[in-house]
This record gives structure tokens, sequence and C-alpha cells, in this order.
């Protein structure tokens, strides 16, 4: 067997944490039995150039009119199916799904669909959003194979029409020599915001979008800052501007718009854990909130809410889950994080660093890629197909 073609679809590659995972599985696939080829819709993703450096991968833009431009879509993967004869086409979330699946019999390949968030709340978005998934449901029995994320995420899509026979659990993979302890780049960070040395600093990371629901992890931080005095709370991440104008308003009226300094999307990503006390997750729906695991690799424990597998990242070491939706709750466990001694807390970071490295490896991410991509082109006419699921 030659090497095998895997064509991946997609949006725009911006910043984001699907984007990043997908960067880290292109890198780390063995291009002597892959040949990864990149198609987004639009060109100017933040992550673009990013892509079309990765050595052994074929990028192209489809560069359709918009949305609703299915024939310029279809057109375009199809050309590029001819020219590359990929054996396998992997749609990555909402319309990339969808376009991909006419392939399978047009082009004749495998087809895979990545799915990822879990407890969507579809009003915070558009109707083709909406549309659109509860379609891929109908559709998804045609599917070779769905990738979740999560194993609430496998869940979740199940109970919403998803086809469960169909759906494997293939975790997010954190590249822990990126995420780890970075202490000259804290201490630039703080110097660069002109952060006091002896502020205290509890961070949030995301892009600003309602699933994050960012009002929570304000309210929380008000509460905190009555404890605290000394307390800043940063955020890393950006997205929907009018949503960020109406949250400083809310920061505004909570009396903290003082303590909150909004980054923006920002590429000393380490530096950013490294530099907070702990860090405080606030969604509402996450598959696989990578802010969790990214902030135990960097040895920072999290205040996160329960959602998607949360407690499974977390597990004993990693920090506190708590319900979504209650800033007090949220305040509290932060409270308690901050409250742990030193000494013990430091033993904890180190604990919370090393179950990434056990369990969430970008290693691992990769091998059970690998592992789906082999299996799923040997496949003849097996009536069922699941490959080996790792639990934790």
């Amino acid at each position: 067997m030659g090497r095998i073609g895997i064509l991946f679809v997609l949006g725009k590659f911006d910043q984001g944490g699907a984007e990043r995972q997908l960067l880290n599985l292109l890198k780390g696939l063995n291009k002597e039995k892959f040949m990864p080829i990149v198609a987004t819709y639009y060109e100017g993703g933040r992550w673009e150039g990013r892509v079309k450096t990765i050595s052994g991968v074929k990028y192209h833009c489809l560069n359709i009119k918009g949305r609703f431009d299915l024939p310029g879509l279809f057109m375009g993967i199809l050309k590029l199916i001819r020219y590359y004869r990929p054996s396998i086409v992997f749609g990555l979330m909402g319309d990339a799904c969808t376009a991909s699946l006419p392939v399978k019999f047009l082009g004749g390949c495998k087809v895979i669909w990545g799915l990822r968030a879990t407890k969507m709340d579809f009003d915070c978005y558009s109707r083709a959003s909406k549309w659109t998934y509860k379609l891929n449901a109908r559709l998804s029995g045609l599917v070779d194979v769905i990738v979740s994320n999560s194993w609430s995420g496998r869940s979740y899509h199940a109970l919403n029409g998803y086809k469960n026979s169909k759906i494997v659990v293939i975790p997010n993979g954190i590249d822990t020599n990126l995420f780890s302890i970075n202490s000259q780049g804290a201490m630039a960070l703080r110097r660069s915001y002109d952060l006091p040395e002896e502020a205290l600093l509890i961070g949030r990371v995301g892009r600003i979008d309602p699933m994050k629901d960012y009002p929570t992890f304000l309210k929380a931080a008000a509460l905190l800052s009555t404890r605290y005095q000394d307390a800043l709370f940063l955020i890393a991440g950006d997205g929907d501007k009018g949503l960020k104008e109406g949250l400083k308003k809310l920061a505004s009226s909570l009396g903290i718009e003082k303590r909150i300094f909004w980054l923006g999307q920002t590429e000393e990503i380490s530096a950013f854990y490294s530099a907070c006390e702990i860090t405080c997750s606030s969604s509402s729906g996450e598959g696989f909130p990578n802010a969790v695991a990214e902030s135990m690799a960097c040895e920072r424990l999290c205040a996160a809410t329960n959602v998607g597998d949360t407690r499974k990242i977390l597990g004993a070491v990693g920090g506190i889950a708590v319900s979504p939706d209650d800033p007090e709750a949220l305040s509290k466990a932060a409270h308690e994080l901050l409250s742990i001694p030193k000494d013990e807390r430091g033993k904890m970071e180190k604990a919370a660093r090393q179950r990434i490295v056990d369990h969430f490896g970008l290693k691992r991410m990769v091998s059970a890629y690998e592992e789906l991509f082999l299996r799923l082109c040997k496949r003849e006419n097996q009536k069922s197909f699941r490959p080996h699921e790792r639990q934790i």
C-alpha cells in the first residue's frame, strides 16, 4: 500500500482549539505513510501561514463565494479528489461535514466527520448552524466514522440523533513541549502589561464566544475581588466584537473594569499560563476543554465548570470542577485552590502536568488517528468497525 492520502476540509484556519489540534495532527502524522491535504473554504485565517510551512502538507483554499455557495464547495473538493486521489476525506465540524459526504459516492472515498462541542445553545448562533447540525444527524448513518474529541461529546451527539455505532473517541492531544512552565516568559508578560510583581493573577483562556460564558467568569472575578485586593484577571482570547463590548460593560457595572486585562489572541500562551497563580474555565458547553488541559500542562491548577470531559481531565490533582452558570461556586473553587499551602499546591501542580503527559499527550492523539486511518483503509466488507479506544 502506498501513502494514504487524507483530505481535511474546514472553513478557515483561524486561531482556535480545533485548529490547534489539526495543526498538531498535521505535524505529527508519519509522512512516509500518510499524505495530508488541507482545503479551506476561505483564505486569510490567522494560522494559514503555519499550515503552509509544515513539511509534507499540501494546502489549498477553495475561495468559495459564501456559505451558500454549495456548488463551488462541492466542485472544489471534487477537483482536489480527482487530482490527489485521497483515500479519506475528513470534514471538521458543521458545513465541512455536510460538504464531505457527497464525495463518498462521487469520489469513492472513505468519509470521517469530526465533532467537538457539546450542549450547543443554537439560540446564540445562526439558524443555519442549527439546521446543519440536525441535517448531519440524519445523514450520519452514511458516514464511515465520526470522531468525537470527548466521551461526553460521544453521548451528547448520540442522544441528538447521530449514529452511535459510528462514533469513536479520540481525545485532544496537548503539546507538552509547547505547554510547559515558562518562568522567563511569565516575567516578560508582567512587564509588558505593567503588572505589579505582587499582583495575584488569575487567567481565563478562550475565544470570546457565548459558549465560553464570560459573564460567569466576570461575576466570579467580582466576588474574588472582595477577598483578594491585589487580584487581577487576565483574559487571553478574541472573537465577536459586539459580545466583547457587552462584556466590558458588564465588568464596568461590576466595578472591576480596572482589574480586567483583555490581552486578545496571544502566541505566548505558555507565558500566559505561567504568569497566573491559577486559571478558570467558565464554559457552558465543551467537549474537551483545551484550556483546562493546557493550564495543567503548564503546572497551573484550574477552577472549571463541569462540562464535557472536564472531570476526566482534572482527575484528582488538576483542580476543582463546579456546576456551570454559577459564579459563586466558581469563585469558591478558585478561593479553595488559592488557599492550598504553597508546598502542597506545588506538588499538585507537578502531578497535574504529569497527568496530561501520561493521558493526553500529543503522541497519543496522533497514534490514535494513525491507527484509525490505517484500519479504515484496510476495511473492505466488514459489517462493523471500531478502532481501539484508549480509556484513562
